[in-house]
């Protein structure tokens, strides 16, 4: 990605930082990829007209989880949301073990869940397809990562070019500038 676009490529813990960091390093971000989880509710940080680009593991059906797409989609976030899903069945990685919920199940089940081509309809969270699918190990297809991104970044250049946005987008860019200014007075002092 580096090498593709030219931009700095930081792979981020969460977890192990303080909010105030999370906040510094998702408002100068300006491609945000992650797994479906809580933790791109920090994407609302992002300038305007950023991309995130949700991942999500072979069986989930992205369609049917959208709350970071209708996160990015609100008027005051504004981002450029894309979703990228494993459909590569051999991509996958599911262990019994991996979590609580399903460290009890039986290998028969195991294997019916593992069967099934995709996660049926259900209310959010404790449905045993969705938990054995969700926690599994995916392997990324680059390429597929790679236009997804170009496309978006492509995008975001046409948005660009109307004046209200470009605006915008210009007093992002200014206010990122100034906050990252601010932080590194405020480190000195």
């Amino acid at each position: 990605l580096e090498q593709r676009f030219g931009l700095m490529v930081r792979i981020v813990q969460l977890e192990v930082l303080a909010f105030n960091e999370i906040i510094e390093i998702m408002s100068s971000t300006i491609v945000s990829i992650g797994l479906h989880g809580s933790a791109l509710i920090y994407t609302m940080f992002m300038p305007s007209n950023s991309v995130l680009l949700e991942l999500f593991p072979y069986a989930v059906p992205g369609e049917n989880y959208t709350p970071y797409r209708t996160l990015a989609w609100l008027p005051d976030i504004d981002l450029n949301y894309k979703m990228w899903i494993n459909h590569n069945a051999t991509c996958n990685y599911s262990q019994v073990g991996s979590r609580k919920k399903i460290d009890n199940l039986t290998p028969e089940a195991f294997l019916n869940i593992i069967s099934l081509k995709t996660v049926p309809p259900h209310l959010c969270c404790g449905n045993l397809p969705w938990t054995v699918r969700i926690y599994q190990d995916t392997v990324v297809n680059i390429q597929e990562i790679t236009k997804v991104i170009e496309d978006a970044l492509v995008e975001n250049l046409d948005v660009i070019k109307h004046p209200q946005k470009r605006l915008k987008y210009i007093k992002n860019l200014l206010d990122m500038a100034t906050h990252k200014i601010f932080a590194v007075n405020h480190f000195i002092n």
